[in-house]
């Protein structure tokens, strides 16, 4: 299976997916417009049969079930999904801390050589990263012995939750659709499935609090109670900013339950506030045992100790560089400024802008199911499609004011966003051309098109070329029962996105560990701080350079 998914990746471009689309779509326009094809019957006995899976309550577990197996055998039988990006590392940090026990670990005293993207020091060692994340990859290290299955647990919650929502937002049949699409598009292939710092954990937590919304308006229970608490603590964790505006109109619709109904609100609502009580005593324990301030955030910390640019526009770029940002951080953080100042200016304001929206309509939509997105202005005068439009405005306009967007930031919109497509796609359904429709079978070339897209797009190794490259590495020293010290020499040449120095939680017992080469008197500190150990270097003169090791000087 995987050489044949080889071959064939070897014989199509790596662009070719983005014109084949669109000339299957020209293609299933003019198949639809066919006399023949429009005497076919609309939907035929066994999909209708189907269809009637929307009405089951196991239907989440169904596609928890899918997404986690599908992940899985992708990850067995295409590639293994190993750590590339820094976040990632960042991440995998945080998951061993957790796994060992520990919400963070203390400084250690040679620090300076361990810097690394997305990590801090001080006041402790640990990610900059809300916990939520972490959380999920240390179940998956505790229970399945490694990270990864925390990633295969996360899509399958993420769809099961997304399929719960939709259930309570569209008629039975088209949740099912809905859900599938979900599966197809990000349960599986994506880069959520198949790396460690995806946007699965807070698209669950989206779609818990409105699966819960619609729900509490026609019954008031405490399991639907939880789930709104639930969702709204794990936005929290994984996407504060970006959950807090998701979050803006479902607490507009709570109050508007507060005034009309009193006290039958309150008590419903009670098991909610209990649920995030006891989530927030938690987070201000975090912080104050990581940080040293109840209120002051890791991300805060690190973004003091090493960011001269903000993350958004409405802060103040620092007068220079702060004084731990040195040699390859200082390049790092000279990126983030520039793309700061781009958003100074009209022109790069949006040009960023129509880049982000690209991006994000491919990881989530693609040209396919941007069209049927187009239609839901259609829909208008639907109260959840309105409803569904305020969420989505909520989040578009905070990000406007970030710099950096990466398409998992609009996590927390995953189940909305596909409740849209979905009432876009009921649009297509009823359109009619001369008569015939052509809208049902324009529905069914979406859908065979989903499905070809999410053949062609299975994870590409060139992608985590450098990812395996380390890998092997690592998997070769591993093998060697000594234990190793890597001392890395960058050159002026080698790329900061592409970092070696990332270590685990415990740096003195791990087995491997990677240091930064600094100054002679440092150098030998280190040296001797890890003597008994097989001390390598690494000399990194560019980024294409493929690693060699030689005993140490």
């Amino acid at each position: 299976m995987a050489s044949f998914i080889s071959t064939l990746k070897e014989l199509i471009h790596p662009r070719a997916t983005d014109l084949v689309i669109p000339a299957l779509l020209v293609v299933s326009a003019g198949t639809a417009l066919h006399p023949r094809v429009q005497r076919l019957p609309s939907v035929v006995p066994w999909v209708r049969r189907l269809a009637t899976l929307g009405t089951k309550p196991w239907l989440p577990g169904i596609f928890a079930l899918l997404a986690a197996t599908g992940s899985a055998l992708v990850a067995l039988l295409v590639q293994w999904p190993h750590p590339f990006v820094h976040d990632e590392f960042s991440y995998l940090l945080a998951a061993d801390t957790f796994a060992s026990g520990r919400l963070t670990n203390p400084t250690h005293p040679l620090w300076p050589h361990f810097e690394a993207f997305h990590v801090i020091h001080q006041p402790t060692y640990m990610s900059k990263y809300p916990p939520g994340q972490g959380l999920l990859l240390a179940l998956g290290q505790v229970v399945g012995g490694d990270p990864v299955v925390g990633v295969w647990l996360g899509v399958a919650l993420m769809c099961a939750a997304v399929c719960w929502m939709l259930q309570a937002w569209l008629p039975a049949h088209w949740a099912l659709l809905g859900a599938t699409l979900v599966l197809l598009r990000l349960g599986i292939c994506s880069y959520w499935a198949q790396s460690y710092w995806g946007g699965a954990l807070a698209a669950t937590g989206g779609a818990l609090l409105y699966g819960a919304l619609p729900r509490m308006q026609r019954r008031r229970t405490v399991g639907r109670s939880v789930a709104m608490g639930l969702g709204v603590g794990i936005l929290a964790n994984t996407r504060p900013y970006e959950g807090l505006l998701v979050s803006l109109p479902a607490a507009v619709w709570l109050l508007v339950m507060l005034i009309r109904d009193g006290r039958g609100a309150v008590r419903a609502l009670l098991p909610a506030a209990v649920i995030l009580v006891v989530i927030g005593a938690g987070m201000l324990h975090y912080n104050r045992v990581v940080t040293g301030s109840p209120t002051t955030l890791p991300y805060q910390v690190h973004e003091a100790q090493y960011a001269r640019a903000p993350p958004v526009l409405w802060g103040a770029p620092k007068a220079s560089h702060p004084t731990r940002a040195q040699g390859r951080m200082a390049n790092f953080d000279a990126w983030t400024m520039e793309l700061y100042e781009r958003h100074l200016t009209l022109s790069g304001f949006t040009s960023a802008l129509v880049e982000k929206l690209f991006q994000t309509a491919r990881t989530y939509l693609d040209l396919i199911l941007t069209l049927p997105l187009l239609l839901v202005p259609l829909a208008w005068r639907r109260r959840r499609t309105r409803a569904a439009l305020a969420v989505m405005a909520c989040l578009g306009a905070g990000l406007l004011v970030v710099t950096a967007v990466m398409p998992h930031y609009v996590a927390p919109l995953t189940a909305v966003l596909f409740f849209l497509v979905v009432q876009g796609l009921r649009v297509l359904r009823r359109l009619r051309w001369r008569g015939h429709p052509v809208g049902a079978t324009a529905l069914a070339g979406i859908l065979v098109l989903s499905v070809a897209t999410f053949i062609l797009r299975l994870p590409k190794s060139e992608m985590q070329q450098w990812g395996n490259v380390r890998a092997r590495l690592l998997q070769r020293l591993d093998s060697d029962p000594d234990r190793h010290l890597v001392v890395v020499r960058y050159g002026p040449e080698h790329s900061a996105h592409l970092e070696w120095v990332y270590n685990r939680a415990d740096i003195d017992h791990a087995k491997i560990v990677f240091a930064r080469e600094l100054d002679e008197e440092s150098n030998r500190r280190l040296v001797e701080h890890f003597q008994g150990r097989r001390i390598w270097l690494m000399e990194m003169l560019n980024h294409e350079q493929e690693p060699v090791l030689k005993p140490y000087p």
